[in-house]
């Protein structure tokens, strides 16, 4: 259960994450989870289908704040939120 999402902001790419697997602004992304970074001030983040950045220690997922949610999606971003 992915779910559609729009990247609305692309600025300061951590150095540990790679070009190739860093967001677009503009560009529609699939999110598969969501996180709570408890250890970064409570974060929301999110894991997308596309990019896999689990060896960009210490980063692990995308900020959840570069994204809008597409709007047909929303109801499945919010199930996913529970």
């Amino acid at each position: 259960m992915g779910v559609k999402a729009i990247c609305i902001d692309d600025t300061k790419k951590p150095k540990e994450i790679p070009s190739d697997k860093w967001v677009k602004a503009g560009e529609l992304y699939t999110i598969t989870h969501l996180y709570k970074q408890l250890n970064q001030n409570n974060i929301k983040g999110v894991e997308l289908a596309e990019f896999d950045i689990s060896m960009c220690k210490p980063y692990n997922c995308y900020r959840l704040s570069r994204f809008i949610i597409k709007l047909e999606d929303f109801d499945k971003f919010v199930q996913m939120m529970k």
